[in-house]
């Protein structure tokens, strides 16, 4: 039998809305289901027949069909749409991510209906969250550099096109869907230059850039890799510390242990030395953030090679203090040789002037004279050695420090004890004479700073490691604080100089006083 027109029109209709690529269903307004299309049996995997005519879904619980239906109520006396974003699971236990809309529909008979769309957003709503992860990597990236970069982008529309074919009326028709995703694809444009850009420049930064989850290395850049000569392979799960190696203190490298994994380090631009060839340290300024990598939590670390600028650094300062070294020199070679033996003949002239003096009183005065003068000499003399101490040139540093804690202590205002197994063990010079500077300016804060009387110092020599152990009676002070006072100075000199020296120094308070803890690496001469 021919079907008529308009049963032809309703075939294509019907056609048309069972091809749809999205799940689509229509229900009356007593919230039955006369109308759902292929895609949305297939989606929640039931039999048109099963679904028509009922009111909701097989299996859906009491309280949920009266959340529906009083939303549904709300539709059809208002008109307003009803948009809702929420996550579902399908019969295939897959927990997806869902938009339905409902609308209304009014025909004219004045017959009302709700029009129903899904569109599953899981696909789209994960390439989102993916965009703005690769975004805070690209941008902890962008912010940790020292360098500044722009970038500029424009991307065209896209849109992709399906089609499906069937038989209507025993004729083939082609029903064509159209679908706008330009911005999924755009989305997935940008993932994927976001992610050649952030390699690029990642491994063409001249900055050392890894990347490690807790303890494990899980990627390293270009630089990184020829720094260490190592390959990726064999950087990539070890431990950060075992590539990273604190030159100094050794035992379970402690200094680069608690860096990475104390977090108040996070967000801070640090200075370390570590040890990355066998051999050869190096200064570096470490930035770390945190990061999503490969979907899970990591620490993004920056290390910014400063050695050479350290060295000139030094350079600059050991010249400074060289040259105040010489001055020394000069001025102690001045009061030896040139006031010295002029104090000594007024001494003589007025030993000779007592004996030939008759006039008691005159003898008296010029008595006077001579003991002042001797003070004076004797002054003189420690001023002197002060300034450039005889006794290291000659017989080293523990018998310049005795003879030092010797001349401080003869007033009795201040006592030094000196515990030394130094003995006769000698190091390079300008080492010898940074370590006896230092001392003189401990000692020197502790009568400014701290207010004590008394001071021990241990000096001590073992298995290369050269130890200062300083201790003080005094009330104690911090070194921040006392750099920031206008007499400071000194303690910036102690800083300058055990940098010099490349040794590590500790200050602490104690409760009666102030300890300090000095040690440097070094061989003996």
């Amino acid at each position: 039998m021919k079907k008529s027109a308009g049963q032809t029109d309703l075939d294509i209709l019907s056609a048309l809305f069972d091809h749809l690529p999205i799940p689509v269903w229509v229900k009356d307004k007593d919230h039955r289901h006369i109308l759902a299309n292929d895609t949305f049996c297939n989606h929640f995997s039931l039999k048109k027949e099963d679904l028509i005519g009922s009111s909701e879904m097989p299996n859906l619980p009491v309280t949920r069909k009266k959340i529906i239906w009083e939303a549904e109520k709300q539709l059809l006396l208002t008109g307003v749409p009803d948009v809702k974003v929420q996550p579902m699971t399908f019969p295939d236990g897959q927990r997806r991510k869902i938009v339905i809309t409902k609308s209304l529909i009014r025909t004219k008979n004045n017959n009302s209906y709700i029009l129903a769309v899904l569109d599953d957003i899981t696909e789209k709503d994960s390439l989102l969250k993916r965009l703005k992860e690769g975004e805070k990597k690209y941008k902890t990236i962008f912010d940790l550099l020292p360098e500044g970069i722009g970038i500029n982008r424009l991307a065209d529309r896209m849109l992709l096109e399906a089609n499906s074919a069937v038989n209507l009326s025993g004729k083939k028709h082609v029903i064509w869907t159209i679908r706008d995703i330009s911005k999924l694809k755009y989305a997935q444009e940008l993932i994927r230059e976001s992610e050649v850009l952030y390699k690029t420049l990642v491994n063409k930064s001249s900055n050392f850039i890894l990347i490690h989850m807790g303890e494990k290395i899980a990627f390293a850049n270009d630089a990184l890799i020829a720094l260490t000569g190592l390959t990726k392979q064999k950087i990539v799960g070890r431990k950060i510390w075992d590539l990273l190696m604190d030159p100094v203190i050794v035992p379970g490298n402690m200094l680069i242990h608690e860096l990475f994994t104390d977090p108040t380090h996070l967000h801070k631009e640090v200075k370390i030395k570590a040890s990355i060839r066998p051999g050869e340290t190096r200064d570096f300024v470490l930035r770390s953030n945190m990061i999503t990598y490969k979907r899970k939590d990591a620490i993004l670390t920056i290390l910014t090679d400063i050695t050479e600028t350290i060295n000139v650094e030094k350079l600059l300062l050991n010249k400074t203090i060289e040259t105040e070294e010489i001055d020394r020199k000069r001025f102690a070679a001045d009061l030896h040789d040139d006031l010295g033996p002029i104090l000594s003949s007024i001494k003589l002239h007025l030993g000779l002037m007592q004996k030939t003096c008759s006039n008691d009183k005159q003898k008296e005065n010029i008595h006077i004279c001579e003991e002042l003068l001797l003070e004076a000499i004797e002054k003189m003399s420690i001023v002197a050695n002060n300034l450039m101490p005889r006794l290291i040139d000659n017989h080293g540093l523990e018998a310049a420090l005795k003879s030092f804690c010797k001349s401080i202590s003869r007033e009795g205002m201040f006592s030094a004890e000196l515990v030394s197994n130094l003995g006769n063990i000698r190091f390079p010079m300008d080492i010898e004479m940074h370590l006896f500077r230092i001392i003189g300016e401990l000692i020197n804060n502790t009568i400014k700073h701290s207010g004590g009387s008394k001071a021990s110092i241990r000096l001590t020599y073992s298995k290369g490691l050269l130890s200062l152990a300083y201790m003080d009676s005094g009330k104690g002070y911090n070194p921040e604080d006392a750099m920031k006072k206008p007499d400071g100075r000194g303690l910036s000199n102690i800083l300058h100089r055990v940098n010099l020296i490349e040794g590590q120094i500790e200050f602490s308070s104690i409760k009666n006083g102030t300890k300090v803890h000095l040690q440097k690496r070094i061989k003996q001469i």
